[in-house]
């Protein structure tokens, strides 16, 4: 395995101007950083992320631990992430947790292992013991489509998002709505049904009927609808995630009700 030292010689500088590139620390002229850039290429020069965490106190990586990353947002929100980070030089260390407690502990653990820089984390539940263990360890979070106490966040209203499904199904006339929705613990789907609940209350109405779930799949989602529609005919239905509205579009066509109108 290629060293710093091999660097400097096949570069023909010193090893504290190599060691200023890779570690992008200190300046170096753009003809002396080219050449060092092509000696690392062309040896496969791999740095010590260990030794230069214990050398710096940084190791340059950033865990992002998200819920899923087959759902499309979080998988687009995991590649933004990456490609950000990328740019200024750290690399990311992407978890799913599957929505799972135990997974997210796990994670966790292993982000702290690693010495992670600080965590980006959309938290399985909003008591996420998570923080307490990454706040122990004095590392830095940032909560990201999920508020979590004392965390700063980057986060949309779910609340006035589920107002505003609700909002749109009345305008069209519908008066008769059910929802279905899961992971049924996660913060984002019961700030959506609460404001989905106050908005058809506004109006002098409920949910004909709710269908929260613990499984954010396709066919878990579509089993809910389903189990909602052998109960009622609601006009309209709601799903409060992309998934949940695909699984109820599915339920209605199965049993041939006609539903055209099922929002997210």
């Amino acid at each position: 395995m290629a060293s710093i030292r091999d660097i400097a010689r096949r570069a023909g500088t010193s090893i504290a101007t190599v060691s200023r590139v890779i570690n992008g620390s200190g300046y170096v002229s753009a003809g002396m950083r080219a050449r060092i850039e092509a000696a690392v290429a062309e040896l496969d020069y791999r740095p010590n992320a260990g030794a230069r965490a214990m050398r710096s106190g940084s190791s340059r990586m950033v865990g992002v631990l998200l819920p899923a990353l087959d759902v499309h947002f979080f998988g687009i929100l995991a590649h933004t992430v990456e490609q950000a980070l990328f740019a200024r030089g750290y690399q990311a260390m992407i978890c799913s947790t599957a929505e799972s407690p135990a997974h997210e502990a796990a994670y966790v653990g292993a982000m702290l292992a690693q010495q992670v820089d600080g965590v980006i984390l959309a938290a399985v539940t909003s008591d996420a013991g998570a923080v307490a263990k990454l706040r122990a360890a004095g590392v830095p979070i940032v909560a990201v489509d999920r508020a979590l106490p004392e965390v700063p966040a980057v986060a949309v209203d779910h609340h006035a998002g589920g107002r505003m499904l609700a909002r749109h199904l009345l305008d069209l006339g519908h008066r008769s709505v059910g929802v279905v929705g899961a992971p049924g613990h996660s913060a984002p789907v019961q700030e959506r049904l609460a404001g989905i609940t106050a908005e058809l209350a506004a109006a002098g109405l409920a949910p004909v009927a709710v269908r929260l779930g613990p499984e954010h799949g396709f066919e878990a989602c579509r089993g809910l609808a389903d189990a909602l529609l052998a109960e009622c005919r609601p006009t309209a239905l709601v799903g409060t995630t992309d998934m949940a509205a695909i699984g109820a579009l599915h339920a209605a066509a199965g049993r041939g009700c006609g539903c055209r109108r099922t929002c997210r």
